[in-house]
């Protein structure tokens, strides 16, 4: 068969020894191409380099060396040489990491911050939001009805956007998961909704009295048609009705926002998000409750120990910082705060003086919601 002559062949090949002279030999004209090493035409053709690099080679002889050069490596090593070209391949020089300015960072840290605001104004902020009741129902004079359900009993809780409804002439003490206060007046519908950040009681009608804990996290919000209250822990009172709605604060301060502006409300103010309601007291507004006399005196006590603290001698403000010129030359933001200490401490020990003469100072300066702003301070 071809194929078996074939397969005998390719067998004897590879068992034919090749003699060592003739595998020298092939090794010696390997590697003198590779080498280039000179023949007899580099003999003939090099000594003609200077006058073919001068321009005096006859055409035909120059036409032979320039093929020469073109299949001879040694001799266009030697023609380089002459001409004086030495090639030297440059190495690109090391690039240095780039240091990072100090501004990218700080741009870094607010590309961050801005997405931890956004995640906490959307989705993300209610997925995070605590379980549980929002607030459970501890004191009720009348019927208090969960809608559309009817009536609920002492200690009912309230879950997220259950809407409570006060009848006529009833009234209802509500708290909240984070310890806060609500006292409900007459005829008053609200709800309650939690986030992550924020606590929010959504004020349909009426009128409440709010004695909000210090907020560990974010805000607590009343808000009605009209208006947002947004307190971090304070007393303070919200009306809402078809003429609008009134924010007052007993106790604290408020951070309000409405129609006619944004503004931040102090012990014993009131704003109104429609004229109509302008010129109405804080005394007034919180009338209906059954602690009115108590938050009048409490109102009374405060204003008198603001008025002792503003009598007080304060530190000079200062307009110059001994520890500005010390700072690294680098340095992008620098705060500098006062000592308050002194001032905090004085502040303290007035409070607990008249609290001791006070029994509604000392109620309040002894609240749940007061010490856990003493911890704070």
């Amino acid at each position: 068969m071809p194929e078996d002559r074939l397969d005998e062949a390719l067998n004897q090949i590879r068992k034919e020894s090749v003699p060592a002279e003739e595998l020298a030999a092939a090794k010696a004209r390997v590697w003198e191409k590779l080498a280039g090493t000179s023949s007899p035409a580099c003999a003939e053709f090099r000594p003609a380099l200077p006058a073919y690099l001068a321009g005096e080679l006859e055409f035909g002889r120059r036409l032979l060396l320039e093929d020469h050069l073109s299949r001879c490596p040694s001799c266009r090593k030697a023609w380089v040489e002459l001409r004086g070209e030495r090639k030297v391949a440059v190495m690109p020089a090391p690039r240095r990491p780039r240091a990072i300015p100090r501004w990218a960072k700080w741009a870094v840290a607010a590309s961050l911050a801005a997405l931890a605001v956004y995640l906490g104004s959307g989705p993300a902020d209610r997925a995070l939001a605590p379980s549980g009741p929002r607030a459970t129902l501890v004191a009720a004079s009348g019927e208090v009805d969960r809608v559309p359900q009817g009536r609920i009993p002492l200690g009912a809780a309230i879950n997220e956007g259950e809407i409570l409804r006060t009848a006529m002439g009833a009234r209802a003490l509500l708290r909240l998961a984070d310890g806060s206060l609500v006292e409900v007046n007459e005829r008053t519908e609200l709800a309650f909704e939690s986030t992550f950040t924020r606590r929010t009681i959504r004020l349909n009608r009426g009128d409440i009295i709010v004695q909000a804990a210090p907020q560990r996290f974010g805000r607590l919000q009343v808000w009605t048609r009209d208006s947002v209250a947004s307190v971090k822990g304070t007393v303070f009172a919200v009306s809402s009705g078809l003429a609008g709605s009134l924010v007052s604060v007993i106790e604290g301060a408020v951070q309000v926002r409405q129609p006619r502006g944004q503004r931040l409300l102090r012990r014993g103010q009131a704003a109104a998000s429609t004229p109509a309601l302008d010129g109405i007291s804080v005394e007034r507004t919180i009338a209906w409750s059954e602690n009115a006399e108590k938050y009048y005196a409490l109102l009374g006590e405060l204003a008198a120990i603001e008025k002792s603290v503003a009598a007080t001698h304060s530190p000079a403000v200062r307009t110059q910082s001994s520890l500005l010129p010390y700072l690294p030359a680098g340095s992008l933001v620098y705060v500098a705060l006062p000592n308050l200490g002194p001032a905090i401490g004085q502040t303290v020990a007035l409070i607990e003086q008249r609290a001791a003469q006070s029994a509604v100072l000392r109620e309040w300066w002894t609240s749940q919601q007061t010490l856990q702003l003493k911890e704070f301070v």
